[in-house]
Order: structure tokens, then sequence, then C-alpha cells
């Protein structure tokens, strides 16, 4: 598919199938090298090991240009336009667990550079994804107040019409997992996983839903539900996600 055709929608399954099936046969680097390579097809560098002060540099551009539009201007860019930059965001989507597991230096180094991308040339289907990745990780970094900001954004862009509820889940899910976790109560959080975990299966996000049930139960640990409920929901846990690795 990828040596007959020019037209990048064709191009973006090729790339995905690629992606996806690497990432069903345990080879997550593997996936990574693999998204690299196509970056790099499609103009874009991205280096394996970018090191610290470069990430640090990447970051503090994106922040400085957020701080100057203001976090809301993510709300209200237009649908982005170039097909090249669109294939890009949706790659660190599909990809991004890839990078989760095996290359966890370069997420915040590719979210950064991303969400500069989406402040110049406008917003897609995939964004709310990148922009709850990059308030992930100012989490991360200790800004709690700035992480919160971007995750309300990528929930109000992820709760739009139809065609973004599939998108959804993902964004949605690192909301949960790295941004309301220091905010909001534990149980609060549970209840909205348990929500998002019908809607990964809804779907047909197997992989999110696995994830989401994990974290469910690791934020539930830290609520004051009694032991042998705990012990129950997980073992019930166990067995759903082996159900999901034979779906």
């Amino acid at each position: 598919v990828l040596d007959c055709t020019h037209n990048p929608a064709d191009k973006t399954v090729a790339y995905e199938h690629r992606i996806m099936g690497l990432m069903a046969q345990n080879q997550p680097h593997k996936a990574v090298e693999t998204v690299l390579e196509i970056f790099k097809s499609l103009g874009v560098y991205i280096p394996k090991k970018p090191g610290r002060l470069r990430t640090k540099w990447e970051s503090f551009k994106t922040n400085t240009l957020l701080k100057r539009k203001g976090m809301s201007a993510l709300k209200k860019m237009p649908a982005m336009s170039d097909a090249r930059k669109q294939l890009i965001i949706r790659l660190m989507y599909v990809g991004g667990a890839a990078f989760a597991f095996a290359a966890q230096e370069l997420t915040p180094f590719l979210a950064s550079i991303l969400i500069r991308v989406i402040l110049e040339d406008g917003i897609t289907l995939e964004s709310p994804y990148v922009i709850s990745v990059h308030g992930g990780k100012r989490a991360l970094a200790g800004d709690i107040s700035g992480s919160y900001q971007l995750g309300e954004i990528a929930m109000e862009l992820s709760d739009g019409d139809v065609e973004s509820q599939p998108y959804r889940v993902r964004a949605v899910s690192i909301v949960c997992f790295y941004i309301y976790a220091n905010k909001q109560h534990f149980k609060k959080n549970c209840a909205l996983m348990t929500d998002l975990y019908r809607n990964a299966l809804n779907s047909g996000d197997i992989e999110y839903a696995g994830y989401i049930i994990v974290n469910h139960i690791c934020s539930l640990s830290r609520t004051d539900t009694e032991l042998p409920v705990l012990l129950e929901k997980i073992q019930a846990t166990i067995e759903t996600i082996n159900e999901l690795k034979q779906a």
C-alpha cells in the first residue's frame, strides 16, 4: 500500500496497521522505531534520545507559546487542513502506548512539539489526546494547576459531537491517570473510569479498556473500600483482563 499510493489517508491506515501489529506482538521498541521512521519520511526528525536539556528547551518553547496565546486558544483553533501534519498527530495518538512503554523520555519532547503544531495549524480529532499527554507531563513536572487546565481543555474538546466520541477514550484516560488524580477525590475518578471503560468497549478500544480497569483498581485501593471487597474486585479485574486478551 505504501509503495503504491500517494493518498495520505491510505498511508495512514497502512502505518496504523504496522504499528498496532508490532504492539500486538509485544514489540513496543520496534513500534517506536517505526513511528520515528515514519516521522522522518514526513520531514519531521525526532531524535531517539533528545536528552534532558533539549526536552526542557522544547517544553519551555511550548509553555511560553501557551502563556502568550492563552491555554484557551487550544479550544478556538480551526480544523487542521494540512494532511501531512494531520498524519503526524494521528501517529502520536496511535503510537502513544508504545512511547509510554518503550520510550518514556520521548513522550514530553514529542508532545511539546505537537502542541505547537496544533497552535499553529489547527486541531484534529486526535488533538485532545496530545493535549492530555502534555498536561500529564506537566503534572509529573510539578505544575499541577497548568496540567489541570490542560486536562479540562482536553475533556471539553473530547465531549464534542458523535464523531469525536471514539477518540475520547484515550484522551480522558490520560486525564484520569495523571491529572485528575492530583486534584479530585479518588472515588470521583473511579466513577469516571467506570464510565470510560464502557466507552472503550463500545468503541472497540480493547487496549485502553485494559489500561483503564487496571488504573481503576489502583485508584480504588486508595479509597475507603473495604479490603475483602477490594480483593474481590481485583480478582474480577484479573478475569476481565484475561477475557480482553482473547478478544
